[in-house]
């Protein structure tokens, strides 16, 4: 492989890193007038950037690679609290705005405005996370590491790693989902007693998405591979933003949580019955 073509799918990824660093560079002004959208996209962001950069590590300048993905996860923790409290917000509301007018349930109201006041003070959290000092510091350091990443380095000569090594890191992020999902094929996934392996495997699906998404500018297929993941995972979220929801109304008895409950149980029960084809498709 000529040094050209190497470049060409080490800059793929660069190109997919350097996007979502711009995301995070300007998405914080968005989260400060509380766009629609600005906690998941910077979450996202975050998430394609820690995935990727674990994925291909063992071609990355290690020191870097390591304390990028430490910042990173502190980064995410903050932004996933938000987004959680506002996926659990955009839920309970849907729910109790479908009852019929004239009969609302008890204690609808008081669980609404709870939950909204959550949702603002976890995204007060995470606005002044993204503006501190500390997170203007990982977004330079990530758009430094951006033009510098391997270990081998493109800048040098064109000698970052070829295509074979990198889909190589690739094939190694579908492996660690199918083997999660061995554990699961055939279990029956609606059991509350696997929601922590559901979770698991609904991170790894999304690590290889983003793989795939990080090569769609220079690898034939890589695009229909990411969309077959990002469906995987899609119908395991539903499932899992019940357990969530299970776990913000858990100590919540009222007519109005045990309605939101039911309808979300009922969802995710529905989200099982599809999961095993579309998953199964994804890592196939």
């Amino acid at each position: 492989m000529s040094r050209v073509s190497r470049a060409r799918v080490a800059a793929s990824v660069e190109r997919y890193w350097a996007d979502q660093v711009e995301l995070m560079r300007s998405l914080p002004d968005d989260l400060a007038q509380r766009q629609a959208d600005a906690v998941h996209d910077l979450r996202a962001a975050g998430r394609r950037l820690r995935a990727t950069i674990r994925i291909y590590r063992p071609l990355l300048h290690q020191k870097q690679a390591v304390r990028l993905l430490d910042e990173l996860s502190h980064y995410n923790d903050v932004l996933g609290r938000a987004r959680d409290a506002e996926v659990a917000t955009q839920h309970v509301a849907e729910v109790l705005d479908a009852v019929p007018e004239g009969s609302e349930l008890a204690g609808a109201r008081d669980l609404i405005d709870r939950l909204r006041q959550e949702q603002e003070r976890t995204a007060r959290t995470a606005e002044e996370m993204v503006h501190s000092p500390a997170a203007t510091a990982l977004v330079d350091a990530l758009a430094t590491f951006c033009t510098d990443p391997w270990r081998k380095s493109v800048g040098r000569g064109g000698r970052g790693p070829g295509r074979s090594r990198i889909l190589k890191r690739v094939a190694w992020a579908e492996s660690r989902a199918m083997a999660v999902w061995e554990q699961l094929d055939g279990a029956g996934l609606v059991s509350p007693t696997l929601a922590p392996t559901r979770h698991r495997l609904r991170r790894r699906i999304k690590a290889a998405r983003y793989a795939h998404e990080s090569l769609t500018d220079t690898v034939k297929g890589a695009a229909q591979r990411a969309e077959a993941f990002a469906r995987a995972s899609d119908v395991l979220g539903q499932m899992q933003d019940a357990v969530v929801l299970e776990g913000v109304l858990a100590a919540d008895g009222g007519e109005a949580a045990r309605t939101v409950l039911a309808v979300l149980r009922e969802r995710s029960e529905q989200a099982a019955g599809q999961a095993t084809a579309i998953i199964g498709e994804a890592l196939s």
